[in-house]
C-alpha cells in the first residue's frame, strides 16, 4: 500500500494542479472536506436499497436533488469507495443529525470502520425518534478517522438529505411474479386459478388476458423504449383487484442480460466484461450486498448460510436512476422444502437448483409406480400417463437416515377418453369432429409453444416450420371453465 509519506511526495511533484477547490454547500452545517480526492472518493452510498452514486467531487458533495427515506428501527447502508488506481484502506465515519439542530454529535454516529472495499452495516434509530427531514453526513478519509467538521487530506465528504418516517406496511400478495431476461413473466399458483394478466404500456393498460391456463406470459408488443408493467388481477366482491407484485421492463434498455444458476450457487451472466452493471444480493428479504459486476461474468456470494433464502439480480444506472436489467435468480442454501406446479400438459416444475439431492415420486391410482432422481431436472413429465388414471407426484429427500417428503403434492387426472382424436400422416394432423367446433391447434416445437391456431374450420393441419432436427407435438385445446384445456390426444413426430 502506498504510504501517506509517498502520497505527499506525489502531490508535491504534481504541484498545486491536484489541489481540490472544495466548498461546502450552504446547508447550515459546519464545513467538512478533503483537500485531495483524486486518489480516492465516495463512489456510492446505498440506503435501504436506494443508491446515490457520484464521481470525484473535489473533496465534498451535497446530494441536493435526492431525499432518502429511513425508518425508526433497523436500516441498512452500504458504503462503496472509488479509486483512480491503487486500492487504499479507508476510514469511514457517518452521522445523522437526529435532533435536527444542525450539529453532528458523538451520540448521532451511526458508523465507524475501516475497509478497502464495499461495506454494508445496519444502524438503528430509536422507535420514538422525531419524524422529519434531516441530514446524513458520510466522511471517507485515508490514514485517520476524520471528525464531522474540518478539513483532512485524502478522501471525500458527502451530505445526504434523509427523511425519517414511519415504515410503510409491506403489501403482500397471494401471487408472485418474476421476469426472465427475454421478458417472459412467470407466476406462482396453479393452472385453473381465476385470475387475469394485466399489461400496461407507457402508463396505459393495453391488455387484460385470462391467466388461468398458463403459468407464464409474454406481452406481444414489446416495442423499443416503451415502459412495460405487468401484474395479476382477480375479481373480488365488486371489482378487480391487484393480487401480485408488478414487474417492469423497458425493451431495448433492460433486455440485455440473462442470469443462470450453476453448481455451488455460482451465478453466471450473459453480456461482456466492461458492461456497467452491479450485482445485487438479497438475503431473507434484505439487500446485503451491491457489487460492481462490470469485470465479472460470474459470481458466487461469499456468505451463503444454510436455511437462508437468496435472490440475485443485476441493476444498471440508466437515465438518472438504477434499473433492474436481468432476471432474478433465487436459491435457498440447504433447501429442504420445495414447491411443485403442473401445467395443462402435465409437465411438472420444481423450484430449487440443479444438484438438489431430491427424487420425483409418482403415484398412479394409489400405487407408487416411479421413483426418479430429480437432481438434474427442474422440469419433468411422466412418460406413461395412462388414460383414466389419477396421479399424485411429490419430491422426497434423504434426511437424518430416512426419506422424507419435502414438497407439496400435485395431483392430476388423465381422461379416459378425449372428445377429439388426432391421427398423423407424414406431417399432416387430422382431427375427428365436425367443422365449426370451437377448437384451437397447439404446436409445441422442441419443448416450447410456437403456435396456437383456430381449428374450427380445419379438419386437418400441416405445421409450416418443420426445420431439420425438430421435435414436434400437436394437440387440440378448447376454452372450458375460464381457460384453455387439452381435448385431444397428442400427435408427435421428429423431423430428420
Amino acid at each position: 500500500m502506498k504510504s501517506l509519506h509517498f502520497r505527499k511526495m506525489a502531490i508535491t511533484l504534481t504541484g498545486l494542479l491536484c489541489f481540490s477547490t472544495f466548498a461546502n454547500a450552504d446547508n447550515g452545517y459546519c464545513t467538512s472536506a478533503a483537500r485531495y480526492s483524486n486518489y480516492e472518493w465516495i463512489d456510492t452510498i446505498s440506503i435501504n436499497g436506494e443508491a446515490l452514486q457520484s464521481p470525484d467531487n473535489n473533496g465534498y458533495f451535497e446530494h441536493i436533488d435526492d431525499v432518502i427515506p429511513i425508518n425508526p428501527g433497523d436500516n441498512q447502508i452500504t458504503f462503496t469507495p472509488g479509486y483512480s488506481g491503487h486500492t487504499y484502506r479507508e476510514k469511514w465515519q457517518a452521522w445523522i443529525d437526529i435532533n435536527a439542530d444542525d450539529q453532528f454529535t458523538n451520540d448521532e454516529s451511526i458508523a465507524s470502520f475501516s475497509s478497502t472495499t464495499e461495506e454494508t452495516i445496519t444502524f438503528s434509530l430509536p422507535e420514538d425518534v422525531d419524524l422529519g427531514i434531516t441530514t446524513l453526513r458520510v466522511v471517507m478519509s485515508y490514514y485517520n478517522h476524520a471528525s464531522a467538521c474540518g478539513t483532512y487530506t485524502f478522501g471525500e465528504t458527502e451530505d445526504i438529505t434523509v427523511s425519517i418516517e414511519e415504515e410503510q406496511a409491506e403489501i403482500t400478495h397471494p401471487y408472485a411474479l418474476s421476469l426472465d431476461y427475454d421478458f417472459t413473466v412467470n407466476r406462482s399458483g396453479y393452472i385453473g386459478d381465476n385470475i387475469s394478466w394485466v399489461a400496461e404500456k407507457d402508463g396505459v393498460i393495453v391488455l387484460q388476458r385470462n391467466a388461468a391456463g398458463d403459468l407464464a406470459f409474454k406481452y406481444y408488443s414489446n416495442t423499443n423504449n416503451s415502459n412495460i408493467r405487468v401484474w395479476l388481477q382477480e375479481y373480488i366482491v365488486d371489482g378487480y383487484q391487484q393480487v401480485s407484485n408488478i414487474v417492469e421492463y423497458q425493451p431495448g434498455v433492460t433486455d440485455t442480460i440473462e442470469l443462470t444458476l450453476d453448481e455451488g450457487y455460482n451465478v453466471s451472466r450473459s453480456g461482456n466484461t466492461g458492461d456497467n452493471v452491479t450485482w445485487v444480493i438479497e438475503k431473507d428479504g434484505d439487500i446485503v450486498l451491491e457489487r460492481n459486476a462490470s469485470n465479472e461474468l460470474s459470481y458466487t456470494y461469499f456468505n451463503n448460510i444454510a436455511g437462508s433464502q437468496y435472490n440475485i439480480w443485476l441493476k444498471q444506472f440508466i437515465d438518472g436512476e438504477y434499473t433492474i436489467v436481468s432476471n432474478t435468480i433465487s436459491y435457498e442454501v440447504g433447501q429442504t422444502s420445495f414447491n411443485l406446479s403442473v401445467d395443462v400438459n402435465f409437465n411438472l416444475s420444481r423450484n430449487g437448483q440443479l444438484l438438489d439431492p431430491v427424487q420425483w415420486v409418482v403415484e398412479q391410482d394409489g400405487v407408487v409406480v416411479l421413483e426418479r432422481n430429480a437432481a438434474n431436472e427442474l422440469d419433468y413429465t411422466y412418460f406413461n400417463n395412462t388414460p383414466g388414471s389419477s396421479y399424485r407426484i411429490w419430491l422426497k429427500m434423504f434426511i437424518d437416515g430416512q426419506y422424507e417428503i419435502v414438497s407439496d403434492v400435485v395431483e392430476y387426472d388423465i381422461p379416459a377418453a378425449y372428445p377429439y382424436n388426432l391421427s398423423l400422416s407424414g406431417y399432416t394432423v387430422t382431427r375427428t369432429g365436425p367443422l365449426g367446433d370451437n377448437l384451437s391447434w397447439v404446436v409445441i416445437k422442441n419443448g416450447a409453444t410456437v403456435l396456437q391456431r383456430n381449428a374450427a374450420n380445419e379438419l386437418s393441419y400441416t405445421y409450416f416450420s418443420n426445420t431439420p432436427g425438430s421435435d414436434i407435438s400437436i394437440y387440440l385445446v378448447q376454452f372450458i371453465n375460464g381457460y384453455y384445456q387439452p381435448v385431444s390426444n397428442t400427435a408427435e413426430y421428429s423431423v430428420p
